[in-house]
């Protein structure tokens, strides 16, 4: 569970500090201090500022991959816009499955190249927001609302 109130400095995910056998359905918890009316304000300033930053960071990644010749390519036709978003999509697993291969070698998530390979997938998605003027913050914002009205591994799921 992540906290945004100004006295904390940062955040210590629950699920890091309890052992399984501590773990319990906190669903209504979660709701009670998100919804937690002594920092109303703040809420909305956070949530507004990191849709700001989300915005930005998509257009930097998006203009940068454009000047680098990325986005060159003349499209035509609705299928060929299709088979291009799709392609970006797949260089984004790719990223991903170097990730996943960095920290199959090293056997450490501090390994420096493991986090390189999550940059690379978050500046992919941002690449293909940007492109197409996707607002990644207030999905993101939407989603996280979401999933806090999600049961304990969404209804126990087992991965």
């Amino acid at each position: 569970m992540v906290y945004f109130y100004p006295e904390y400095d940062k955040y210590e995910p629950q699920h890091v500090l309890q052992s399984e056998a501590e773990r319990v359905d906190d669903s209504e918890e979660i709701k009670k201090e998100v919804d937690d009316s002594k920092y109303p304000d703040y809420q909305r300033m956070l949530e507004q500022s990191l849709m700001n930053a989300l915005h930005r960071l998509c257009v930097i990644c998006y203009e940068d991959s454009r000047k680098n010749g990325w986005w060159d390519e003349k499209i035509e036709t609705k299928d060929a816009e299709m088979a291009q978003i799709a392609t970006k999509i797949a260089l984004m697993h790719s990223e991903l499955s170097e990730a996943l291969e960095a920290i199959r070698t090293s056997a450490q998530h501090d390994d420096p190249h493991f986090a390189e390979e999550l940059a690379d997938c978050v500046i992919r998605i941002c690449d293909l927001c940007g492109a197409f003027q996707i607002d990644l913050g207030d999905a993101l914002i939407e989603k996280l609302k979401k999933n806090r009205t999600r049961g304990y591994k969404h209804g126990g799921k087992a991965i």
